[in-house]
């Protein structure tokens, strides 16, 4: 699903990423680990496209990222669900209203972006909530309301940069156990995170960044 081959990401004179080599297969769950700076949100960027690596390739789903053309790009995204430590939900619009914005901008119509919006939403355990404004969730409903927006097209890879960072332990594993169904599912998910111990509770494998190398990766048994 994923390859990354001698992939290198230089900002100024920082090598945010060097020689990193990793392959991830399809339905796999994957925690990145390592400190501030690392690389991890750096090598996320790379997968989801908003930038190119300087060396080496990154391909997913046999798609040569470094190379996709910018009109191209849009297409590619519609196969990937991203998740962000601050979901950033429009205020005004409704939690069926921000959960159905891809489906908008993919141009799928109306009649066809309800019943994805619904399953989204029951999926998260929002069913029912289509109406309610972000101002009125809790902070674990609005990161499941980012989560349902994720997947509402149906992705084959989720990526999520510290997904639990703003939430308390209980609702951090709730979190996570969300992204552990997808991926029970097929979908395959990367998961930056700095919550070792949490990450040691599910079943998948961690791979340790540290000074933009990949230094290690270890199998996660799951406890959950």
């Amino acid at each position: 699903m994923i390859r990354l081959s001698q992939v290198g990401k230089r900002y100024g004179d920082r090598d945010a990423l060097r020689g990193v080599d990793l392959e991830l297969p399809k339905g796999s769950l994957n925690f990145l680990m390592g400190p501030s700076g690392a690389g991890k949100s750096t090598l996320l960027r790379l997968l989801l496209a908003l930038e190119r690596p300087d060396a080496g390739q990154v391909e997913v789903a046999g798609i040569n990222l470094g190379t996709l053309p910018r009109r191209q790009r849009p297409a590619y995204l519609r196969r990937v669900g991203a998740v962000f430590q601050d979901p950033q939900l429009l205020a005004d619009r409704t939690v069926y209203q921000n959960v159905a914005l891809p489906l908008q901008l993919a141009g799928y119509p109306e009649p066809a972006q309800g019943p994805r919006v619904r399953a989204a939403l029951g999926q998260v355990g929002l069913a029912g909530a289509e109406g309610r404004l972000p101002r009125a969730l809790s902070t674990g409903e609005r990161q499941r309301v980012g989560i349902a927006r994720a997947l509402v097209h149906r992705p084959a890879l989720v990526l999520a940069d510290e997904p639990t960072g703003n939430l308390d332990p209980a609702l951090s594993a709730e979190i996570m156990g969300l992204f552990q169904r997808f991926q029970q599912v097929g979908v395959t998910v990367v998961i930056a995170t700095h919550d070792v111990d949490l990450a040691q509770r599910f079943s998948g494998q961690a791979l340790h960044l540290e000074g933009g190398r990949l230094v290690g990766r270890a199998a996660l048994g799951g406890a959950s």
